[in-house]
């Protein structure tokens, strides 16, 4: 049985007002731009997977992580040491060049 503190999601939606995945644009293996996913947290030391890859490097800033996923992404993954791997199914279709929040607490 695996044991260890549970994560929780408090929100996941688009950010309609956030122009960071146009201002600070990647593109994935097929030359679309990517979306930004940003999660907004007190946690430290996270890692994340996605199914179909994250592009470059996770960006970290005090209290948030930008995760640059492609288009039509449908799975986080969020893996921290002591607590359970937790795998979030993204509640909407994920865009190219659109910015999504996430808030996440332990």
């Amino acid at each position: 049985m695996v044991s260890g503190q549970n994560f929780r999601i408090i929100d996941f939606a688009e950010d309609t007002n956030d122009l960071s995945a146009i201002s600070s644009a990647r593109t994935d293996v097929n030359d679309e731009n990517c979306a930004i996913i940003k999660v907004y947290t007190n946690l430290d030391q996270l890692f994340f997977e996605t199914r179909l890859g994250i592009e470059g490097d996770i960006l970290q800033k005090t209290g948030e992580y930008w995760i640059y996923v492609s288009p039509r992404e449908k799975q986080l993954k969020i893996i921290k040491s002591g607590y359970i791997p937790l795998e979030y199914s993204i509640p909407l279709i994920v865009e190219s060049s659109k910015v999504y929040k996430m808030t996440l607490t332990g």
